[in-house]
């Protein structure tokens, strides 16, 4: 009987002992097959804190690096918009300078270039990263400029009109286009009031970089009016309330003519001559003269004002994609720090949480032995019998 209860107890204690090893070579193959220690945070013991707290941190780069990326495209676009929005505005300046240098100012081919560029500009400073507006500051769903309300032509061609009837001097027109307000150009409402909200990302735990860009800066709204002046100030078409004829009047356009009425549209002043004019005489001659300078003087004014407007807009321009560039250069260095850390990270997961493939291949092969002579063991104590025992 004692001896039929010890080679039970020896059998139970055997087979308990091999379902040890059996669950530790399930353990050891599962590590070798995944190459980690193990499937969850409680199997790390007390290096699941560790590996818990740097999964975090791990976590928490990642989305630093993925804002900084996401800040990173947007810069990029809008330091392109506004480098192309420069070249349209140069090209502009520089085909009115060449048309007054060569003397004879062709009205028509620069109407016709400030019609063609003037949409193109606006869609530049609605441009848009998928769909948010990328100069509507924190009003990212709301277009910043429109032109198709005609606000702005409606207002500029009222000043043409009222210079043109020597109401509104040059020196006052200049002022006025110039001091042109948000409204009356086209921008939405949040840009005009100032009630829209800044762009930011967060690029680290402390750290919020402001890469704010209005399309209602001094270097974009000017640039919309000089070049929609510039388009209405051209206007040959005499439908139009507002166009110009001419620059200066010749001496046949008083043909025939018996009221200010019969000669062709020029900028100020209108004609103090009494029709038809006594050409052959002197003082006749010198007011006629006279009056086309000053026609000329007028037009070329605001002309050479416009031209200076846009390169100041330009230059102005510069300034916000030098503040833009040093954001993205900022964003740069922040974003390889990110990297660093992120591999430094890693590696501390990995020290943590993966498993030593040669150990454990090692201690695999070796509790395989184990396991063959426990199996061994077992089956010649579970075939004892009276006989063999004795």
């Amino acid at each position: 009987m004692v001896t039929s209860i010890s080679t039970l107890g020896q059998t139970l204690s055997q087979i308990s002992n091999v379902k040890r090893q059996q669950f530790t070579l399930s353990d050891l193959q599962l590590q070798l097959s995944t190459g980690k220690i193990s499937q969850k945070f409680s199997g790390l013991e007390t290096n699941a804190i560790i590996s818990k707290r740097s999964r975090a941190e791990f976590n928490s780069i990642e989305t630093y690096i993925n804002n900084i990326t996401i800040a990173d495209r947007r810069l990029e676009q809008m330091s392109t918009v506004i480098e192309e929005l420069q070249n349209q505005a140069g090209n502009v300046a520089n085909i009115v300078a060449n048309e007054i240098q060569e003397g004879e100012i062709s009205l028509d081919r620069i109407h016709d270039i400030t019609e063609n560029i003037i949409d193109f500009m606006e869609d530049l400073i609605n441009a848009q990263d998928n769909e948010r507006y990328v100069f509507g500051g924190a009003n990212t769903t709301t277009k910043p400029l429109s032109l198709s309300s005609g606000t702005l032509s409606t207002f500029l061609k009222g000043e043409l009109t009222d210079w043109r009837a020597e109401t509104l001097t040059t020196d006052n027109l200049i002022a006025s286009y110039r001091a042109t307000t948000d409204t009356v150009i086209g921008y939405n409402a949040p840009l005009t009031n100032g009630d829209v909200g800044k762009v930011t990302v967060r690029v680290d735990k402390t750290t919020e970089i402001d890469y704010t860009t209005f399309g209602n800066a001094d270097g974009f709204r000017d640039i919309i009016i000089a070049t929609q002046m510039l388009n209405e100030l051209t206007v040959t078409d005499t439908s139009e309330v507002y166009h110009i004829e001419k620059i200066k009047l010749e001496r046949s356009d008083f043909d025939g003519a018996t009221l200010p009425s019969d000669l062709p549209q020029t900028p100020p002043p209108g004609t103090s001559l009494v029709l038809p004019p006594d050409f052959s005489d002197p003082v006749v001659l010198d007011e006629f003269n006279a009056e086309n300078d000053q026609r000329a003087d007028n037009f070329f004014k605001i002309i050479n004002d416009l031209g200076r407007m846009i390169n100041q807009a330009i230059d102005d321009l510069d300034e916000v994609r030098f503040a833009l560039e040093s954001d993205r250069a900022r964003l740069s260095q922040i974003k390889d720090r990110h990297i660093l850390d992120k591999a430094t990270v890693l590696n501390t997961i990995s020290d943590v949480e993966n498993a030593d493939i040669d150990e454990v291949a090692i201690k695999l092969n070796s509790l395989q032995i184990q396991l063959e002579a426990s199996y061994r063991v077992t089956a010649s104590v579970s075939g004892l019998t009276l006989a063999t025992f004795l």
